[in-house]
């Protein structure tokens, strides 16, 4: 979220120019985009934990799960 912040700021006051940006509305990038890609990196960021938080429990478990099946 940072770097794409970075980038922002990059693209916006060095890459075009501060006055130039926003005196310009074609050039913009309208605010409600940069919110929504931002919620949706964290949201893949959410996602991606989960992911690891539940190959971690069934890497745990999976040992008692093949010597229960095994023992009956």
């Amino acid at each position: 979220m940072a770097a794409y912040c970075l980038v922002l700021m990059y693209y916006a006051w060095w890459l075009i120019g501060w006055t130039k940006y926003y005196s310009t509305p074609e050039l913009r990038i309208p605010r409600s985009t940069e919110a929504i890609f931002l919620l949706s990196l964290g949201a893949a960021g959410l996602m991606a934990g989960q992911v690891v938080r539940q190959a971690r429990r069934l890497v745990q478990g999976y040992p008692v799960t093949v010597a229960s099946e095994k023992e009956s």
